[in-house]
């Protein structure tokens, strides 16, 4: 009997990016995607073009993660003057100064699961913007804006932006500094 290469995948959830090996009607192919559904059946992957294909765990012939998340440049080396002004835009509800936090996504999550998250208040999608309880999140271009309430809103939200092709992340919060350092992130100098 034929091993499942999906079986002892560590790491294989909804969320991540998989290359398999599959075979199909006209021979061996590749499919290459996120994983948008899962069970002792079948995997379901969602490639770059958005098209979504079921596999059946039966029909896969190799199996392996590759990186969910892309790297971003360097957070660090951004103008500090323009990140502060993205984590103060007013739908963050960003107190005034606040002390801002910066991360790369890929240090913060490694999926792109963003169930959890909804449309900030007054919007109907989460194209650009998206809350998860009292946090709040933006994309703009490569990067990503928070203000995390709850330390559990960041993993959501991050994965969110990733989802948005988001590589950088700034934020603010209340919570205490050795909380936001413990999860990945440095405080922006001046």
């Amino acid at each position: 009997m034929r091993t499942d290469p999906l079986q002892n995948l560590d790491g294989l959830r909804v969320g991540v990016r998989v290359s398999l090996r599959v075979d199909t009607a006209d021979g061996a192919a590749d499919r290459l995607g996120l994983v948008v559904a899962l069970d002792e059946d079948d995997i379901t992957v969602e490639d770059r073009a958005g098209r979504v294909h079921v596999v059946g765990r039966a029909d896969v012939r190799l199996a392996k993660l590759v990186p969910t998340v892309a790297r971003g440049r360097n957070p660090r080396h951004a103008a500090p003057e323009v990140l502060r002004a993205m984590a103060a835009d007013p739908r963050l509800a960003t107190p005034p100064e606040a002390d801002c936090w910066v991360a790369r996504l890929s240090d913060l999550v490694d999926h792109l699961d963003d169930s959890g998250v909804t449309p900030l208040p007054g919007t109907t999608d989460t194209r650009t913007g998206a809350a998860r309880a009292e946090s709040r999140g933006l994309v703009n271009g490569e990067w990503a804006a928070f203000h995390l309430v709850e330390a559990d809103s960041l993993e959501p939200l991050a994965a969110w932006a990733a989802r948005r092709n988001a590589r950088n992340a700034v934020l603010t919060s209340p919570l205490p500094d050795h909380v936001l350092e413990a999860v990945g992130l440095a405080r922006l100098g001046s």
